[in-house]
């Protein structure tokens, strides 16, 4: 039987490739718009993690999406599934100015909880952080009228 941890690394691999767009011109609030749908689906892929470790590498995606290669936990180590999508979600909401200002203010506090979940070994806690972030994020999708 295939086990999903085996097929898992290929069908987010796929679905990168298929996200991942030519920003080339794009407006900081397009740029915005791509890399929250990246960081979304990696915090709802870490829900799917069979282990905290696993959990929190997705975690640390979500976060290179949020702050950006300039951001203070950017981890160069890990992936950047935005690469190329833009400079980061926070960098790319101030950029675009007031129309962004709302959702902002979801994305950072989805960034804060994404970084203080760094230190939880716990599933179920993580878990219940991980369903705050999805949360802020999706409803900085809607402030952007996603």
């Amino acid at each position: 039987m295939i086990r999903l941890q085996h097929i898992f690394p290929i069908l987010v691999l796929a679905v990168l490739l298929f996200m991942t767009v030519d920003t080339m011109g794009a407006s900081p609030m397009d740029q915005a718009k791509n890399e929250l749908d990246t960081a979304i689906y990696h915090g709802k892929a870490s829900v799917d993690s069979d282990s905290a470790d696993a959990m929190k590498a997705h975690l640390k995606h979500a976060i290179n999406c949020i702050e950006g290669p300039q951001g203070k936990n950017f981890d160069s180590s890990e992936l950047n599934p935005c690469k190329g999508q833009g400079n980061g979600i926070i960098p790319d909401l101030k950029a675009a100015g007031t129309s962004g200002a709302n959702a902002l203010q979801h994305v950072q506090e989805a960034d804060k909880i994404a970084v203080s979940s760094a230190g939880v070994s716990d599933l179920h806690t993580l878990h219940g952080y991980v369903d705050d972030i999805v949360n802020h994020l999706e409803e900085a999708k809607k402030a952007l009228g996603m």
